[in-house]
């Protein structure tokens, strides 16, 4: 029982870990060149945003387009790194992998091969 309890603790501790990470999580992303810059937090909300004047010379439309990449490539990055802490919080705390369809339907064969050999 104590060993179960610690390794409940040991787990909550990786957690609370994975979770003030993720606080500070910030994804980054550039267009035109480097001109426009975006950052934005682990739950995709924009934190800053950076236009060098020189982008001021593209069209409306065009600095539109620019900012929209940079901001999905914000939001991009920063999803990638706040699910890279999850795995490794998941995978350092014990917490099994959801079971996906794959996985179901490969354990449904081998259990029907199974039968089918005990016939």
């Amino acid at each position: 029982m104590e060993q179960v309890i610690e390794q409940t603790e040991t787990a909550l501790s990786r957690l609370r870990r994975a979770k003030h990470l993720i606080g500070e999580v910030e994804g980054t992303g550039e267009a035109a060149e480097g001109l426009v810059r975006v950052t934005a937090d682990s739950s995709g909300s924009l934190t800053k945003v950076d236009i060098n004047p020189r982008a001021l010379r593209l069209s409306v439309a065009a600095l539109g387009n620019e900012v929209t990449e940079a901001i999905r490539l914000a939001q991009q990055d920063a999803s990638r790194r706040t699910g890279e802490i999850i795995e490794d919080a998941a995978a350092s705390a014990g917490i099994p992998q959801p079971l996906d369809e794959t996985f179901v339907r490969e354990r449904v064969e081998a259990a029907a091969r199974d039968i089918y050999r005990q016939s």
